[in-house]
């Protein structure tokens, strides 16, 4: 589907791409969705927009706030980016993240977890879905980034 999309666009002559935004949440159990909401209306608004790669950007931001969520207690805000460009890059930036542990914690290799365990498995989705996906310090805050298209 998003090849023929691709094509389409090819074929029109025009590169379309979404804009770049951002927002910023507090922390709270309502984030996630909202979230995914921001990241449909920024990726999505566009007629030519792959939908499964819209979905899978909704999910990859999904899995990186109810990261923070469950392994970042301290953290008050993050600010979700949507960045523009193909393949389309997402950010949630966790302020005031930038702990050692957290670091350390994120530079492992994404692994499965034994089948019944209720958790664990949010950056090895992230890993499946996306092109890439890394994290960087930016003084005090921690920016988690995945990379996913063509949108």
């Amino acid at each position: 589907m998003g090849k023929v999309r691709g094509d389409q666009r090819a074929r029109d002559g025009c590169e379309r791409r979404p804009p770049d935004v951002e927002t910023t949440y507090r922390i709270d159990p309502t984030t996630p969705g909202a979230a995914r909401r921001f990241v449909g209306d920024a990726l999505g608004d566009d007629a030519v927009a792959d939908p499964d790669a819209v979905a899978s950007a909704q999910l990859a931001v999904s899995e990186l706030i109810t990261n923070v969520i469950r392994h970042a207690p301290h953290t008050e805000e993050v600010t979700v980016r949507v960045v523009g460009q193909t393949p389309v890059r997402l950010e949630v930036i966790e302020h005031g993240g930038a702990s050692r542990a957290r670091l350390a914690e994120r530079a492992a290799e994404p692994a499965w977890p034994p089948p019944d365990q209720l958790g664990g498995r949010g950056l090895g989705i992230l890993d499946a879905i996306s092109n890439d996906w890394g994290f960087e310090r930016r003084g005090d805050d921690v920016a988690t980034w995945c990379e996913i298209g063509p949108v």
